[in-house]
């Protein structure tokens, strides 16, 4: 959970530097920066909700959990290996 959190802090960062530029006052800032961080807490919680029924109802059933651990698994690493790819090389980050 704690590495979750710095993960968090850090990829709101930007986020935050680009709405502190664009705001005419600290106010408006704030409620921004809070309505767009209470969103995606309950985003990826309800995300989180969602994908963990799966295994929740699959742990009863042996052959079920393997076959969603297996596919979930290899579809991380596919956009993992598709992501590089284009933020390396079709992005330039590489050359």
């Amino acid at each position: 959970m704690f590495i979750g959190q710095i993960h968090g802090l850090a990829g709101i960062a930007a986020m935050t530097l680009l709405v502190v530029s664009a705001v005419d006052s600290i106010r408006s800032g704030i409620l921004y920066i809070g309505i767009f961080g209470a969103g995606t807490i309950l985003g990826m919680l309800l995300f989180t909700f969602v994908v963990s029924l799966l295994f929740v109802f699959s742990g009863k059933m042996q052959r079920m959990d393997r076959i969603l651990t297996g596919t979930a698994s290899v579809i991380s690493i596919c956009y993992g290996i598709y992501y590089i790819y284009l933020m390396g090389y079709q992005e330039g980050l590489f050359i």
